[in-house]
């Protein structure tokens, strides 16, 4: 979605490019009669995890909100690359070996309450099977300031306990 003229007004209010934002979701505000925008900022078309920041439109065109503290500066210095050499189903099953190492390394399990009319009751416990949504290349903030390409999905269980993980798979090594 475009905000006519918002482009020039965010460039000459902040320090960064109206250019590397594209607005992800707007509504409108009635009590106030603001249109709400949520930007999130990008690199050659590849969003910055996270980088996500709302900003009031007033029907006058003045905006609030142009504080971004989430998004990048100097975004192009700092991305380590624009192609993956990991394939998503690749990063997919990265993302599940990650988890399950994770998971097996865990040293404590966590308490569960047990239901006494479960089906399958003392059936032997099955692999966990995960299903993935579709991965999509983002750029992961790291703490020194630089952006790694990456992966990201979502994995979802419902074998056993429910689980939901939030992972971002380094798409140059894995």
């Amino acid at each position: 979605a475009e905000t006519p003229g918002f482009a020039a007004r965010f460039d000459s209010a902040t320090l960064y490019n109206a250019a590397d934002l594209r607005a992800i979701d707007s509504y409108p505000d009635r009590r106030t009669g603001a249109t709400m925008v949520y930007l999130a900022q990008r690199h050659a078309g590849i969003e910055v995890y996270g980088a996500v920041q709302p900003v009031a439109v007033l029907p006058s065109g003045k905006t609030h909100g142009l504080a971004p503290r989430r998004f990048v500066r100097g975004l192009a210095q700092r991305v380590n690359a624009t192609e993956p050499r990991l394939g998503p189903s690749a990063a997919v099953s990265s993302a599940e070996a990650h988890v399950r190492a994770f998971m097996s390394a865990a040293t404590s399990e966590p308490e569960i309450a047990t239901r006494t009319d479960a089906p399958n009751e003392g059936a032997s416990a099955a692999p966990v099977a995960y299903d993935a949504t579709e991965p999509r290349l983002v750029y992961e903030p790291l703490a020194d300031g630089s952006l790694r390409l990456a992966w990201s999905t979502t994995l979802t269980t419902e074998t056993g306990v429910a689980q939901m993980w939030a992972v971002r798979v380094d798409a140059l090594t894995g």
